[in-house]
């Protein structure tokens, strides 16, 4: 079986290889270049609420609420 899969895995690597040499080129224009700051409000966000998850007096709050929300009984297997 990892015969097949190292066959496979050679015989495919030159389309990857060639596949990359040929993108296509894409006429960006001025307008579309400009920095917009509401590019940066999910990303900001996302990184914030992680940053502040790392907290361990927050992270084990949010767990005890969330564990007060769904239940006692609540399982995963």
């Amino acid at each position: 079986m990892k015969k097949h899969i190292l066959h496979v895995f050679i015989y495919m690597c030159p389309f990857f290889i060639e596949a990359q040499n040929s993108l296509p080129v894409v006429d960006v224009k001025q307008d579309d270049r400009r920095f917009s700051y509401k590019q940066l409000i999910l990303p900001a966000g996302l990184i914030t609420a992680g940053a502040v998850l790392k907290i361990p007096s927050v992270e084990d709050d949010l767990q005890k609420s969330v564990r007060g929300a769904t239940g006692g009984k609540f399982k995963t297997k």
